[in-house]
């Protein structure tokens, strides 16, 4: 990394929503270059000095840059530089007189001496208390922001780290973290146990110190259900776990899960273990339906409904089965109902129709439609013509803090709630959604209970139809894919677990290989597709995980653009994967 020195002199850009800025930097040099600097760091001033290590990098646009990677104030030791630095605006009624009389007396590293003693003697005459009060003040302004900079920059914290603990703890964000480093696992989104642990070791902390100890379980119980997927852990397995990757003994283990659920980290009922915010999710979660809706809609007469229906139906051009006008009903007269059903089967649709009598029956409701993705909620739009957002935009959601604008005490501000994607949502997600719901009276859940959990701990949609709490109706016929087709039958046959590759030879080919094969098939698959006339926009390639290989080998045989993070494999047209 390279080091520079200098002084701050403008702010290009300044992002609101991760605190990354572009600013103008002039070099302590005879020249006094100008040099523009990017990345994280707190308000730089006018006048201090400041050391800058990171890393010059050529942007495409805008030229020659200088990305930070740590910041520290230094104080001017040059005369003439003490001299500019104490006739500058920190320090009022010095001016340039007063402060080279101050130098010729005391010296060049007086700024020096005065951080070290602030109350060092000086017998000038022309110094009064009231001056001499505002150099120290200038001394030692920003000195906590400044010492805890300098603290976590020596024990390798990245900047723009530095800046989300100084956000959270503020003045004293260094004695909190000396008292105990493990604390920002729970307080800061983004650090986890690595990160605190290896700051952890760097300031002395032991191995078997019990913030330490605390901080493993409370992280594992966490991790484990991330990898799993559920919400909690047995004590057993979470003792397994543990002897398998530290080194804990039996009393070591009950003392510390004792602490960390007395503390309110961990939650236990009989011998299942939850991290605190997966069970006060799920407790939220129940208690709320519990007392929903706070305050109903006006209630409209099921044959009223009908009646509209077949109207909406002319005018829209659509058909709604037996199954999906029991649905639409059923959306009218229940407080909570949930569809679900697999792709194709008019989800989306039976949307659009209860718009529609919304727009007719209460038109002065207002309705929040959303989904967990931005394509989700882009195509919903597209097809209701109604405004639709993601769940995280509709709840203003903070990405450095990971927080969310609207909650309980700032609600969101609708009568209705359709939340599509339902299988997509999580535990905890869906625990803030509703914590900001108070003012809606009625909620529509759509998903597919077929497709795979949520990435994070909780099932929910499973969960909700399990409970038989909520009007459920399930979707069953297929409008969106022709008839006959195997996608459907394979999907159908993997629910069912009767899957079996020999029975689909039409519109799905399986080919079994080796892992090593596996990226020669697919070359030739697509370099025979595209000999009958195929594009590279009707291909795709779906793989498990990221295969840096095969991708590689993609990019150099069929030019496929570099930017592309994943490339799937999948085509709508059948007989791409016919030999």
């Amino acid at each position: 990394m390279d080091k520079v020195q200098g002084t701050y002199s403008a702010t290009l850009f300044e992002s609101t929503s991760n605190g990354f800025k572009v600013c103008r930097f002039k070099e302590n040099k005879v020249n006094e270059k100008s040099l523009t600097i990017t990345g994280y760091f707190p308000p730089l001033e006018p006048d201090p000095l400041y050391e800058l290590e990171g890393d010059y990098i050529e942007h495409p646009r805008f030229g020659m840059q200088f990305s930070v990677h740590s910041i520290r104030k230094l104080l001017p030791q040059d005369r003439d530089m003490v001299i500019r630095f104490l006739s500058g605006p920190l320090f009022p009624g010095i001016g340039e007189k007063l402060a080279t009389e101050i130098i010729d007396v005391y010296g060049d590293d007086i700024l020096v001496k005065l951080k070290a003693d602030p109350m060092m003697p000086l017998h000038l005459k022309r110094l009064t208390p009231k001056k001499k009060e505002a150099l120290i003040l200038g001394l030692t302004q920003n000195g906590d922001l400044d010492e805890a900079i300098e603290f976590f920059t020596l024990h390798g914290l990245s900047i723009r780290t530095i800046m989300k603990i100084e956000k959270i703890y503020g003045s004293k964000a260094l004695q909190l973290i000396q008292d105990n480093p493990y604390r920002m696992i729970d307080d800061i989104d983004g650090i986890g146990f690595k990160s605190a642990d290896k700051l952890a070791v760097s300031m002395g902390y032991e191995k078997d110190h019990p913030l330490r100890l605390q901080a493993i379980l409370v992280s594992l119980v966490m991790q484990l259900c991330m990898s799993s997927g559920d919400t909690y852990i047995t004590e057993a397995a979470l003792f397994n776990a543990v002897q398998g990757t530290y080194t804990f003994n039996e009393t070591d283990f009950e003392e510390t899960l004792n602490t960390v659920v007395f503390d309110g980290r961990l939650s236990r009922e009989d011998t299942r273990i939850y991290h605190h915010s997966q069970y006060m999710s799920e407790v939220f979660i129940a208690e709320f339906f519990k007392y929903f809706p706070l305050s109903h809609l006006n209630p409209i007469d099921p044959k009223e409904v009908s009646e509209a229906l077949v109207a909406i139906q002319n005018h829209l051009n659509i058909q709604y089965d037996t199954i999906q006008t029991e649905s639409i009903q059923t959306f009218f007269s229940q407080d909570v109902s949930l569809i679900t059903g697999g792709p194709g089967t008019g989800k989306t649709t039976i949307v659009l129709g209860i718009i529609e009598l919304i727009r007719f029956f209460s038109p002065g409701s207002s309705v929040l439609l959303c989904a967990p993705t931005g394509r989700a909620a882009k195509r919903l739009k597209e097809i209701t013509q109604v405004d639709a957002q993601t769940i995280h935009s509709a709840l203003k959601w903070d990405l450095e803090t990971n927080t969310f604008g609207c909650n309980q005490e700032d609600p969101l501000a609708y009568d209705i709630l359709i939340l599509d994607e339902f299988s997509m949502v999580d535990n905890w997600l869906m625990a803030n959604l509703l914590k900001a719901s108070a003012s809606i009276k009625k909620i529509l859940f759509i998903g597919d209970k077929d497709q795979l959990p949520s990435v994070s701990p909780g099932f929910v949609i499973r969960d909700f139809l399990d409970s038989r709490f909520f009007a459920t109706t399930e979707l069953q016929h297929i409008y969106r894919q022709k008839e006959g087709s195997e996608v459907i039958e394979v999907a159908q046959a993997m629910n069912h677990g009767s899957f079996n590759t020999t029975n689909f030879n039409k519109d799905v080919k399986f080919y079994h290989s080796s892992p090593s094969q596996v990226k020669t098939y697919i070359i030739q698959l697509i370099a025979n597709a595209l000999d009958k006339g195929y594009t590279l926009n009707d291909i795709q390639v779906l793989v498990p995980q990221y295969d840096f290989t095969l991708t590689n080998s993609l990019v150099t045989n069929f030019h496929l653009p570099k930017t592309s993070l994943m490339i799937m494999y999948s085509t709508g047209t059948s007989d791409l994967l016919k030999k």
